[in-house]
C-alpha cells in the first residue's frame, strides 16, 4: 500500500534517459581560458552529463539527455557566452 501511495505521491511519469552524444565545431576561441569557459558553460545547462571541449581541435564533445535539454539550449548557452557553434555532421 506504501508503494502504491508513493506512486500517486510523485505525479506524471516523465520520460528520462533519451541520451544523445554530439559533437560540435567551436569558433571565436583564442586560448586555453577560452575552452574552460565554454566547457562550464556547456556543463551548467540542465540535462548535459558530460562535456570536454578540445581547444586545438576547436570542438567539444557533448553527451545530454534529451528528456531534458536540446541542441539548440546547448548551442544557444555557448552563443550567450559569445562563441559560435556548429554541429559535426
Amino acid at each position: 500500500m506504501l508503494s502504491y501511495l508513493y506512486v500517486l505521491k510523485a505525479g506524471p511519469f516523465k520520460e528520462r534517459n533519451r541520451m544523445s552524444a554530439t559533437t560540435l565545431k567551436l569558433k571565436g576561441m583564442s586560448c586555453a581560458a577560452c575552452a574552460n569557459s565554454v566547457e562550464r558553460t556547456i556543463r551548467q545547462v540542465p540535462g548535459v552529463n558530460h562535456v570536454q571541449v578540445n581547444f586545438a581541435a576547436a570542438q567539444a564533445s557533448v553527451d545530454y539527455d534529451e528528456s531534458e535539454t536540446t541542441l539548440e539550449s546547448i548551442q544557444n548557452a555557448i552563443a550567450h557566452a559569445g562563441y559560435e557553434s556548429i554541429k559535426r555532421e
